[in-house]
């Protein structure tokens, strides 16, 4: 009977028949027959389907069953992963590399994790681990297999970099995925990231030539366009700028993209059509309101119309509140410039020194609002990555 069971999940693992594994395998499970291939397989099943509770209680048995191996505590971390719950992912994963440090799948799942999270610098020393324990396995069909999390580490220990502004370092990561004749990582990936290094250290037409690269085939692909407006806009070619984030907005019509086109047409004196795309925006974004109801506030400034830029900026101070619970040291800096311009000398004196205040506090704030070269189009690019 086992042999015969054996044989057909075998089969429909092959053909990523989830239900129907589980189907078959959790009565017997239920049933008594708790072996470790039954519990892992059903987990598994569970897993595929974005039933992570489910998952986690089948690999919870399997972990009961062999506590001393790391794979069971990986098992249950991934599914914190897939969740993107990052951080009960890293502490299962840390579990598991309690028992093997040199688990290289595991200590790649975590590099990206840490990435993810925000924590660049803990992800580069993760994902180097991953790497130079790969490098020291000495089983070549092993190192085969386990190649595609090498080139994948190197990837995101390349997105580790370019965070922290290590351009150089960075280029060498996407350059050597770019000799990786398997793909484990798409091309169009680590040359988009080539070109955003570039970008970053004012090379355009290192930059250029690797867009025009990827842009012949992966034309119908709004981040490619929105970061070669970008380095336009970065030159001070605005209507060309604005060409490419048209062409980005024409494949996918998201805030970020509006809000770049709304800064190239404020550059370039065209303060109507920058509202309007500022307040496109406004009604696309979730989070990032404040951001915007700023800048829509300035444009007020600058037409005078004071009142309504007094009510913009304030605006983004309640909704930065609200969402972040932080208060907003550059609304409160441009109030003191609208008060100054009113007239009102003394609400003027007070929203300068909030602003410096908070400042003082916040060092942060002073980096937040500037145009960006790295966005939200790198949410399609990890979105894309994070499932291999």
């Amino acid at each position: 009977m086992s042999e015969v069971l054996n044989h057909k999940i075998s089969e429909l693992f092959e053909s990523n028949k989830w239900q129907e594994i589980i189907d078959l395998l959790k009565p017997v499970v239920d049933g008594g027959d708790r072996t470790i291939e039954y519990l892992r397989n059903l987990g598994f099943a569970y897993s595929q389907l974005d039933q992570y509770k489910n998952a986690r209680r089948y690999y919870q048995l399997w972990l009961d069953l062999d506590p001393r191996r790391p794979q069971p505590y990986y098992s249950i971390g991934y599914t914190y992963y897939d969740a993107k719950n990052w951080e009960k992912a890293i502490k299962w994963f840390d579990k598991a590399l309690y028992r093997f440090p040199g688990y290289v799948v595991c200590l790649y799942r975590k590099g990206v994790a840490l990435f993810m999270w925000g924590k660049e610098t803990e992800a580069k020393r993760v994902l180097q681990s991953a790497i130079t324990y790969h490098q020291a396995i000495k089983d070549e069909d092993m190192q085969r297999r386990l190649a595609k999390y090498y080139y994948r580490s190197v990837f995101y220990l390349g997105k580790c970099e370019l965070a922290l502004g290590n351009y150089g370092s960075a280029r060498a990561c996407f350059q050597k995925n770019m000799e990786d004749k398997r793909a484990y990582v798409k091309p169009v990936f680590a040359e988009y990231n080539l070109a955003l290094c570039y970008v970053k250290e004012k090379k355009y037409e290192a930059a250029e030539n690797h867009l025009k690269n990827i842009a012949q085939s992966f034309s119908r692909t709004e981040w490619i366009f929105r970061l070669w407006g970008l380095l336009l806009h970065d030159k001070g070619h605005y209507d060309e700028a604005i060409e490419k984030y048209t062409q980005a907005l024409q494949i996918r019509n998201q805030a970020y993209i509006l809000i770049n086109r709304a800064q190239a047409y404020r550059k370039n004196g065209d303060l109507e059509n920058a509202k309007q795309d500022f307040y496109e925006a406004l009604q696309r974004d979730r989070k990032g309101k404040h951001k915007i109801l700023l800048q829509l506030a300035e444009i007020a400034l600058e037409q005078n119309q004071l009142s309504k830029a007094e009510m913009l900026a304030k605006r983004a101070i309640d909704f930065k509140l609200k969402i972040y619970e932080a208060d907003y040291a550059n609304a409160h800096y441009l109030l003191h410039k609208i008060y100054e311009q009113m007239g009102e000398d003394e609400k003027s004196i007070e929203e300068l020194q909030a602003a410096q205040k908070l400042l003082e506090e916040w060092e942060w704030e002073k980096r937040e609002f500037r145009i960006e070269t790295d966005g939200n189009e790198q949410e399609a690019i990890d979105e894309a990555l994070f499932r291999l």
